[in-house]
C-alpha cells in the first residue's frame, strides 16, 4: 500500500529541508503525544466528572496532538518502531536502526521515493523522541547519555 503520493523531490534536498525544521508540526505532535496527551485526557475526564473542575477544560489544547491525515501512517509506524532500539546499561538509547525501518517498509510495500520519505520522517520523529527522553532525564536529575 502507498503511504504517500509521489512527491517528485530529490530525497537528499528533502531530508535536508526536513531536518532543518520543516518537520515542526510532526515534532510538536510527537512532543505532545509522548509528554502531555495522557495528562490532558485525564484533565478532560476530571472536568466531565467533577462540576468544580470544569475550568480545567480551558487548560487543554484539543488540537495540539493533531496531524494531517497523510502523516498519521508515519506516526503509527514510529509508535511501533520506537521500541526497536538498543538501550545501554547506563540508561542511554540508540536511534532506531536502518534495518528495523527497512524491514517495516518491506513488510508494508514501501519502496523507492516513498521509502526515502518514510526513512526521513521516521528519523525526524526518532531524533525528536531521543531529545525529549534526554530532556526528561535531565529534568528528573538523571544522566542523559545517548548510545
Amino acid at each position: 500500500p502507498r503511504i504517500c503520493g509521489s512527491r517528485g523531490h530529490e530525497s537528499r534536498a528533502e531530508e535536508s529541508r526536513i531536518r532543518r525544521g520543516g518537520g515542526k508540526k510532526l515534532r510538536a505532535c510527537l512532543r505532545y503525544r509522548v509528554g502531555r496527551a495522557e495528562t490532558d485526557s485525564w484533565l478532560l475526564e476530571l472536568a466531565d466528572e467533577e462540576p468544580d473542575a470544569t475550568d480545567l477544560r480551558d487548560k487543554v489544547d484539543l488540537t495540539a496532538g493533531e496531524l494531517a491525515p497523510e502523516f498519521e501512517p508515519f506516526y503509527d509506524a514510529f509508535e511501533v518502531l520506537r521500541h526497536d532500539r538498543q538501550f545501554g546499561a547506563m540508561g542511554g538509547m540508540s536511534r532506531i536502526s536502518f534495518a528495523a525501518i527497512d524491514q517495516w517498509a518491506r513488510r508494508y510495500g514501501i519502496e523507492g521515493e516513498e521509502f526515502e520519505l518514510f526513512r526521513i520522517l521516521i528519523g525526524v520523529l526518532d531524533d525528536e523522541f531521543v531529545t525529549w527522553c534526554a530532556e526528561q532525564k535531565t529534568q528528573n536529575g538523571q544522566s542523559s547519555t545517548a548510545a
